[in-house]
């Protein structure tokens, strides 16, 4: 049973890390265009960032969606096994789980939304504007807030 659960918890913190990484590498990657936000820029320098942004939030969905696979099934695998059904839980394991279906909504969000429509527009020809990336940016950030909240909870919660 112990091995079981050290498994499960080794299985969802190496998830979290690859999820919650890929996120903070494309928001410190991106922090040029970001911080620029509608200043006046070189029109071509702007659209090379802002493709750079659109291939660094393609990369992160190709390792995010997985790891998001991993972490959520695994937490909740962790969850029934250490405490049974939900209404056993305690409340920082309900709040890390709702923290981490609200991370999975906005990277599905992502995925679907506006990184498909850029995507959709660069497979006719059409570049990805700086507004667009700054689009993605700004769900990339939320989903980070939502993971550093899951974060915060998971180490304080029992102690609290």
């Amino acid at each position: 049973m112990v091995l079981w659960a050290g498994l499960l918890l080794a299985l969802h913190i190496g998830a979290n890390a690859i999820w919650l990484g890929a996120l903070a590498f494309v928001l410190a990657d991106a922090y040029p265009l970001w911080k620029r936000g509608h200043q006046d820029v070189k029109v071509m320098e702007a659209e090379l960032e802002a493709q750079s942004c659109l291939a660094r939030v393609g990369t992160l969905l190709r390792l995010g969606l997985p790891a998001m696979v991993v972490s959520l099934a695994s937490g909740w695998g962790l969850a029934f096994h250490l405490y049974g059904r939900p209404l056993l839980w305690p409340g920082a394991v309900t709040a890390m789980q709702a923290a981490g279906v609200a991370m999975a909504v906005v990277l599905i969000l992502l995925a679907t939304g506006p990184f498909a429509l850029s995507a959709q527009d660069n497979a006719v020809g059409e570049t990805t504007t700086p507004a667009q990336a700054r689009r993605l940016l700004r769900l990339v950030a939320i989903d980070l807030v939502f993971g550093i909240v899951a974060l915060v909870i998971g180490v304080i919660g029992p102690f609290g």
